[in-house]
């Protein structure tokens, strides 16, 4: 700790001094094509083109200015940049001593020095004072359950509590140009929030406007220049998909009426789709489109005032990596995270009598396509996932794969943000899309559009799965396409040939949740209920499968059970406990659950389940996703006016 103290005392000494000298972005590129994170040196148009291929380098241009490479190239992961306004130094997450903690590292060169030392908690997302001598940040428990907003001086100093809630973020920066204010959203029983506060810490308050707004999205807020407003992505309907109904709002800080920019016009005329803005200079705002893998950093001119979009985008960064621009400096100087993420789907074979691997994950996909796993019904015995692709539509590509062939099978492609349901033949899918305030309920044949699928019934609810003949849709009528907790769901059949319904499963005074099925020929069905309002843990009860009304008294209690495990079709329950993954039996013949018991995994694997992965129980074992590469780095660059 010494060493690290001293450290921090001569990078404060040189700064208060002016001796950091930043490095040169002013070397030539003349022979160079630039390619955001990377570039290749050639004499001939041939030689560029096939070194641009095989090669990245350490620099890049967009509009004449270099991209220059900030955090070690040690393997390690460095994300969520922010440049201090003075553009001296750099902090940032990295897991570079083994948790994730805050770096700060000098610009002009040297090693990063170690600023946190949250121990079980992570600490991500920070964001320097005006001043450059305090840095915001939060902390996270490793559940993800218990955050706090937190003070720390820049070069030395103990660690400032400000604020304390729930899981609550910003993934543009926290803090207001002036540092006078916070932003952040929380996430409350009733949905997400987007919150201000003083940026002591005090006076926390909810920005109703933005709930009025029906986004859509969560997470990002950035603050315009001069202190009064927030830019927000938004969709002029409740989770639309077309790229014509997106739209960046300034929402005022006073509780005034959102204001629209324009942008979505203008970028569409400029065949650019779904953009998300990430910081707002003094009059441009920076933003990132692409796709999910592959994301670009550009930037537009924004009238101060009015906050009207005016003049044409630019694009900042070119490549085979994703750009995404976190902060700027007061000098213009633009931090970005350049990041590379590949995929691919795992199996841990399981005995079903028992639960237990019986072998090491096994690798089921080869491409590193990013890919993640979709919780959606189908065949028992496949595996489903999709990939997002952004684009001038949002949307996403649904795929069925046999574990035991390796084929995949297009299932659907739909907007991103609806979700599609599989019957248990693989041969159909339905699904959900906002209608007033409610959501109609659509079915088609797997292999077609979601455009192709016929509409069953208007604003008559939403759709939770097919059951196990096909024959029925469960779906909760009282569902709410907007924000709208305070409403009891139960679940009802839907006939997909007639389209008539029947009440199915209520519950006096509880909400119904999540729905699954498993057994032979998937008859049993387990699924949760809460209490309205309450912050508590969810019950969870398994029933037999039938089309009447199955009473409370049959119903099987389960538990307790966190909110994310998984059943195998022989009717284990698996489920993490910390790090610990364990499971409990239920007996189909007796209606008995038995006494928990842990999993034991075989040794030898190269790829191991690990708790915070996103897996699912899927037939012959339990399935997850595994990053093959996943490599994130700071970079920095000249923002040209």
């Amino acid at each position: 700790m010494a060493d690290v103290k001293l450290s921090l005392e001569e990078l404060r000494d040189e700064s208060e001094s002016g001796s950091l000298v930043p490095r040169s972005t002013n070397r030539s590129v003349g022979m160079r094509r630039l390619l955001g994170p990377g570039g290749a040196i050639a004499a001939g148009l041939l030689i560029v083109v096939t070194l641009t291929l095989l090669f990245l380098g350490r620099r890049s241009q967009s509009s004449g200015s270099d991209l220059v490479r900030l955090s070690p190239d040690d393997g390690h992961a460095y994300r969520e940049a922010a440049i201090s306004p003075d553009g001296g130094f750099v902090a940032y997450g990295s897991d570079r001593s083994g948790a994730d903690e805050l770096w700060l590292q000098q610009v002009g060169g040297g090693e990063p020095i170690q600023l946190t030392h949250s121990g079980a908690e992570s600490a991500y997302l920070p964001a320097f004072f005006p001043d450059g001598k305090r840095i915001l940040y939060i902390t996270s428990s490793s559940d993800g359950r218990r955050t706090a907003i937190t003070e720390i001086p820049a070069l030395r100093g103990v660690p400032k509590v400000l604020l304390r809630g729930g899981p609550l973020y910003n993934l543009d920066p926290m803090l207001s140009p002036d540092g006078r204010q916070i932003a952040y959203f929380e996430q409350r029983e009733s949905g997400w929030q987007l919150m201000t506060a003083a940026s002591s810490g005090e006076h926390p308050r909810e920005l109703s406007n933005w709930t009025r707004l029906n986004t859509g999205f969560h997470g990002l807020a950035a603050w315009t220049s001069d202190n009064r407003y927030l830019l927000c992505l938004s969709s002029l309907k409740p989770q639309s998909s077309d790229s014509d109904e997106f739209e960046w709002y300034a929402v005022p800080v006073d509780g005034g009426n959102p204001v629209a920019t324009g942008a979505g016009r203008v970028l569409r005329a400029a065949g650019i789709g779904l953009a998300v803005p990430r910081l707002v200079t003094a009059n441009r705002v920076v933003f990132i489109t692409g796709s999910e893998d592959l994301m670009k950093a550009w930037d537009i001119p924004i009238e101060p005032g009015s906050w009207r979009v005016r003049g044409s985008p630019r694009q900042l960064t070119y490549g085979a990596l994703s750009a995404i621009p976190s902060t700027v400096s007061a000098t213009g100087t633009l931090a970005l995270n350049i990041e590379k993420s590949e995929r691919d789907l795992y199996l841990v074979p399981l005995s079903l009598a028992t639960g237990q691997p019986i072998g090491v994950a096994q690798k089921l996909t080869q491409d590193g396509r990013n890919k993640k796993l979709a919780f959606i019904g189908g065949k028992p015995e496949n595996v489903y996932f999709q990939e997002l692709k952004v684009g001038n539509t949002y949307e996403a590509s649904y795929y069925s794969l046999d574990p035991t062939s390796g084929k995949e099978t297009l299932v659907t492609v739909m907007p991103n943000l609806q979700y599609p349901v599989v019957s248990r033949d693989g041969q159909h899918f339905a699904y959900s899309t906002p209608d007033s305030n409610s959501y109609s309920i659509r079915m088609g044949e797997t292999g077609s559009s979601s455009v192709d699928a016929r509409t069953l019934c208007k604003a008559c609810g939403k759709v939770l799965g097919f059951s196990p003949d096909g024959r029925f849709l469960f779906y909760q009528p009282e569902a709410s396409a907007g924000l709208d907790s305070a409403r009891k769901l139960t679940i009802r059949l839907l006939d997909v040939a007639s389209g008539e319904d029947r009440p199915w499963l209520e519950h006096p005074s509880d909400s119904i949740g999540s729905i699954a099925m498993f057994g032979e020929d998937s008859f049993w069905v387990s699924f949760s209920t809460k209490p309205l309002g309450s912050k508590g843990p969810a019950s969870h009860y398994i029933i037999p499968w039938q089309t009447e009304p199955v009473p409370l008294s049959n119903w099987i209690k389960v538990g307790p059970l966190p909110s994310d495990y998984g059943v195998l079709q022989s009717g284990i329950f698996l489920y993490f406990v910390d790090a610990s993954l364990n499971a409990i039996r239920f007996n189909s013949k007796t209606r008995k659950i038995g006494a928990p018991y842990e999993i034991k995994f075989v040794p030898g694997g190269v790829v191991t389940l690990r708790a915070d992965d996103l897996w699912e129980a899927r037939g012959p074992g339990l399935v997850f996703t595994h990053a093959e590469e996943n490599t994130k780095s700071i970079w920095l660059m000249k923002l040209s006016q």
